[in-house]
């Protein structure tokens, strides 16, 4: 049937779903459920063992997760809010429990269910558009570091670490080391922009690194020239061997805003070589504790004729990566 909730029944008891086994030789334990209020959607028993990820916001989309069996099993539960949505979520819902049945394992189930709804809130959010010239050359610096990263410990590792798009503080959170990447794009940028007080704030001790990429549109010749395409297309190779860290590296750059759909052919590269600047108390920034009471989120920039002058800590922010690939 085109809606699959049409033959559940409304519980009348607030805390009840009814549901149904999304297929009887299914490989994982999905339901459709229907609840009091009416309200469709997807459900997913797992057990509470298993890592949860950073889930998407949909628009008229409810993701949340529960604990049945006391405390036993998880229950991933996608509800629909907006009713007018209901042949659009059941869309949603088949791509999720297909995508999820192709894989071998239960932690791969999971990323599957996100790497599809990371996907379906690109589609649903709606009012964004395409990225940017200027969005495009942040990811692009980003997707360059996440190489960097990835050549000296590994590119599971370095996807592992990428939390910018999550709007995380800093652009990549290491076990040792944390590093915000700025893009400078074009010739004219006197400056970078620092989103907030707490962006250039070592966390939990660990070691705080700002790379700067001088960007500039550049033409195919250009020996440091690549696209967004072709550098998503080049860290999606090298993850093929694995099918984990390449469903959280195609439900982060969804959630970065890039669309394989779209295309973004637009060739960028270095105006000169990537700093590194290693983030120390001395270092001119705005912080929290500089700020009176009651201020907060402020945003501000700092002279690239400043940054530059400071000693470039390529070096060591080199040797702490090399102290992550050590790691157990």
């Amino acid at each position: 049937m085109s809606d699959p909730w049409y033959s559940l029944d409304v519980p009348s008891d607030l805390r009840d779903v009814s549901a149904i086994r999304v297929s009887a030789v299914g490989r994982w334990d999905f339901f459709w459920g229907v609840d009091s209020s009416r309200r469709v959607c997807l459900l997913l028993h797992f057990s509470a063992s298993l890592a949860l990820p950073k889930w998407p916001e949909l628009r008229g989309v409810e993701v949340l997760v529960d604990t049945t069996d006391g405390g036993k099993t998880r229950r991933l539960v996608v509800r629909l809010s907006e009713p007018d949505l209901r042949d659009v979520f059941a869309e949603l819902c088949r791509d999720v429990v297909e995508r999820s049945e192709g894989v071998t394992s239960p932690e791969l189930a999971i990323a599957a269910v996100c790497g599809r709804l990371w996907r379906w809130h690109f589609l649903l959010r709606g009012g964004r558009g395409r990225l940017s010239i200027q969005q495009q050359a942040g990811l692009w610096a980003e997707l360059r570091f996440l190489e960097y990263a990835g050549e000296r410990i590994g590119y599971p590792g370095a996807v592992a670490a990428w939390a910018g798009p999550l709007h995380a503080i800093h652009d990549f959170e290491f076990e040792r080391l944390t590093v915000e990447v700025k893009a400078a794009f074009g010739t004219r940028t006197t400056s970078v922009k620092i989103s907030s007080e707490f962006q250039l704030v070592a966390q939990d001790s660990r070691a705080l690194f700002l790379w700067i990429y001088r960007v500039a549109a550049r033409d195919s010749q250009n020996a440091t020239s690549a696209s967004l395409d072709q550098l998503i297309a080049s860290i999606t190779t090298s993850l093929e061997v694995n099918t984990l860290s390449l469903e959280r590296f195609q439900q982060l750059f969804a959630a970065a805003g890039y669309d394989s759909h779209s295309g973004y052919p637009q060739q960028f590269g270095f105006i000169v070589e990537p700093r590194s600047l290693r983030v120390d108390d001395g270092f001119p920034a705005i912080r929290p504790k500089d700020l009176p009471a009651g201020v907060r989120t402020v945003q501000y920039s700092i002279g690239l004729d400043v940054l530059l002058a400071l000693p470039d800590a390529t070096v060591t922010l080199t040797d702490y990566l090399d102290w992550q690939k050590e790691l157990p």
